[in-house]
């Protein structure tokens, strides 16, 4: 079932309110918007690798989650059109043991630097502790500077993966 409990109203240092809130199946024309929105510098970052956007495969796995094992919280706001259009998006996925997550994170280009990013960290990792995962990972390209300096920020450790060089994992032990 849909944990509408976790649905929030968050609001930014410069009074700007959103919804944070589980991701829904029926986001997925929604989801597919905010990538194609995305600069091409923010898709590469979150997706390590040039892309228009999410292919039909991709969409389904973002959108139609399962809520034991995996987590997706979208930061919505109220669009232009006066339609929802999501800005944000954060999500984990546990192991099968339910004892590590890997993380992913993406805001849409024209609100970086407003405290999104650190907004929807620190809600994943309060969810991930709730949950009684031991330990967050990510891992972030080498020159994404800005999201290296906030997982450092928030208190993960920064490593050299042996397999990619040019890939940095970040890691917070949660227990």
């Amino acid at each position: 079932p849909y944990p509408a409990e976790l649905v929030s109203t968050c609001m930014l240092r410069d009074g700007e309110r959103f919804t944070l809130r589980p991701i829904r199946p029926e986001d997925a024309d929604m989801e597919q918007a905010f990538v194609r929105r995305l600069s091409p510098a923010s898709r590469y970052f979150r997706f390590m690798g040039a892309m228009r956007e999410l292919t039909p495969t991709m969409l389904a796995r973002f959108t139609q989650i399962d809520y034991d094992r995996e987590m997706a919280f979208v930061l919505t706001a109220q669009g232009a059109n006066g339609a929802e259009d999501i800005v944000a998006a954060v999500r984990l996925a546990a192991d099968p043991d339910n004892r590590r997550a890997e993380f992913a994170i993406v805001v849409r280009s024209d609100l970086h630097r407003r405290g999104i990013g650190r907004l929807l960290m620190t809600r994943l990792i309060g969810y991930a502790r709730g949950r009684g995962l031991e330990e967050l990972f990510g891992d972030v390209l080498h020159d994404n500077a800005a999201m290296l300096a906030l997982a450092r920020q928030l208190g993960f450790t920064v490593a050299s993966t042996l397999a990619t060089p040019d890939v940095l994992r970040v890691v917070m032990t949660l227990s």
